[in-house]
This record gives structure tokens, C-alpha cells and sequence, in this order.
């Protein structure tokens, strides 16, 4: 349901959760067809922007890149990350109600998703972790041509493909952890898109 109601034009009047959501005011329901979410992360350099331009044009599916919204973002802009993706959960909202599943393209940890409560309006929040171990994360960020800021936060970008390495999440979420340390671009991006193919169809 968009922030104002279609139905009476009550703005911020949603109530309830999950197939619950309707109107505050009008009992108005929310669209029911709740489709999946997919989140391709990890560090800087992990492959991110290849693998959302390799998912560009699926049908059914509209890949962003996490770079291009952080841009133009405000809570981006102050590392408020949770706010980030809140928003991003609602964007994804309105992606759903046109009948696609979004699929985002970005640095982000499961914690910083999956507290809102925007997330109980999906069939469940997919993760595709893309990881390296530090080695390998320094060498790749190391070798990009525009990579000064990702230098500066090194040790950041270090701790979130750590992290994204041990991370669980609950049902009827899922996170798959890939390690590419190993595999070509274009291997990574065949893995990626057979995951993509599996996540988008899933239904609680």
C-alpha cells in the first residue's frame, strides 16, 4: 500500500502486518500478493554491480544497484544505514505492487534489514552474500580504479565480509554465502544468477 490510501486518501493510515496490512481508516486491504525480496551484498569490489547488470532485463525482476540509491539518498549520506534500508523497503514496496520482485544490488547486513517492520510485506527477504576472505577483499579493492574511499574504509569492508560469513538469519528469510575467491567474474555472475532464479520464485 502506498504511504496514502487509494482508498479514502488517508496518508500514513496503514495498520497491521504481513496479508493484515489494510487502512486505519477505510479497512482499505493491501494488494495480498506478497513476492519475494532479493539482496545481492558484501564488501566493496565483490562483484555487486556486475552481478546487477547481468540481472538487468529478467523478466519479472528489477534489479538496482545500491550505489546509484545511496547517491541520492539522505540517510545514506549520514551512514545511518538502518534508516537506508528502511526506505529501501519501501521503495521495494511500491516495485511489488507493480508486480516485480526488486532485487538490490549493495554493500548491507542482514541486521540492517531485517528489523523494520516493512519486512513482514514481502514473501521473505533472500540474501546472496558475495565473499572473499581479506586477502583477496584488499586485493580486489586495492585494484579498482576509483577505489580511494573504499581504501579509507578498508577495515570496514574487511569486518562486513567477515561478518556476512557467519551470519544467520530466521525463516522465512535465507542468506547464501558465496565464496568467489576462487571464480571468474563471469562465474560469479552464473552462480549469482541461478540463485536469483531460485529466490524470486519462493513463496512462503
Amino acid at each position: 500500500m502506498a504511504l496514502t490510501c487509494a482508498g479514502c486518501g488517508h496518508y500514513r493510515a496503514e495498520t497491521g502486518t504481513g496479508d493484515r496490512r489494510r487502512c486505519l481508516h477505510c479497512g482499505r486491504p493491501a494488494r495480498p500478493d506478497r513476492r519475494p525480496l532479493l539482496v545481492i551484498t558484501g564488501a566493496a569490489a565483490a562483484g555487486k554491480s556486475t552481478v546487477c547488470a547481468a540481472l538487468a532485463g529478467t523478466a519479472g525482476l528489477l534489479a538496482l544497484d545500491g550505489d546509484v540509491l545511496a547517491a541520492g539518498a539522505a540517510a545514506a549520506e549520514r551512514q545511518d544505514y538502518p534508516s537506508f534500508w528502511r526506505w529501501l523497503l519501501q521503495l521495494a514496496r511500491e516495485v511489488q505492487d507493480n508486480g516485480l520482485v526488486t532485487a538490490y544490488c549493495g554493500v548491507g547486513l542482514p541486521e540492517q534489514v531485517l528489523g523494520h517492520p516493512e519486512v513482514d510485506c514481502f514473501a521473505g527477504i533472500h540474501f546472496l552474500a558475495l565473499v572473499s576472505g581479506p586477502e583477496t577483499v584488499r586485493a580486489r579493492i586495492e585494484a579498482r580504479r576509483d577505489s580511494g574511499a573504499s581504501r579509507h574504509r578498508l577495515d570496514l569492508h574487511l569486518r562486513i565480509d567477515e561478518t556476512l560469513r557467519q551470519v544467520r538469519v530466521p525463516a522465512p528469510h535465507s542468506i547464501t554465502v558465496l565464496d568467489t575467491s576462487r571464480l571468474s567474474p563471469v562465474e560469479t555472475v552464473t552462480e549469482a544468477l541461478s540463485w536469483a532464479g531460485s529466490a524470486a520464485s519462493l513463496r512462503p
